[in-house]
């Protein structure tokens, strides 16, 4: 019989705070509690973080990406990639980002955007109205929220129709 796979979490961008039991901690920097190295503002890093999952036969349900979207390049690329990577029925993708309200937003000077409350509305059709979609993937939204020390919480899942 075949294995099941593992079921994972992955910490996309987590930096310096890893999350600790079975999670996966992705970084572009080889620091402390990093699992897996890639840059996934690239596709390349994106593909090899991919590879490493499938070669150990897991299957990812909650991916988190804290005080990472605001440095990317490409974010929606990588919210499709995303939405891609999310295998289970419960999957969820858990974001934190800078308030563009917040004094916060700008200290950092790798900060290439911040985003508003509202803006995620752009991301689930039942809450985009007349606006055109900005992903090639759908989300739905179930909860977004103001967060400590000016940020902005945010969870979706695949939007699967």
């Amino acid at each position: 019989m075949k294995p099941m796979p593992q079921v994972l979490d992955v910490n996309l961008g987590c930096g310096a705070a890893a999350m600790p039991g079975a999670v996966v901690n992705v970084d572009r920097l080889a620091l402390p509690g990093v699992d897996v190295v890639a840059d996934l503002d690239s596709t390349a890093g994106r593909l090899a973080l991919q590879h490493t999952i499938l070669r150990v036969q897991a299957t990812v349900r909650h991916v988190y990406a804290l005080d990472l979207l605001e440095h990317l390049l490409h974010p929606m690329d990588f919210l499709d990639w995303c939405w891609e990577l999310i295998r289970t029925p419960d999957g969820r993708l858990t974001l934190r980002v800078p308030d563009v309200r917040s004094p916060n937003c700008w200290l950092d000077p790798s900060h290439r955007r911040g985003y508003y409350p509202e803006s995620f509305r752009f991301f689930d059709p039942a809450l985009r109205g007349a606006f055109n979609r900005v992903c090639a993937r759908e989300w739905e939204v179930i909860s977004c929220q103001a967060a400590e020390q000016g940020n902005i919480t945010v969870t979706m899942r695949p939007r699967i129709d």
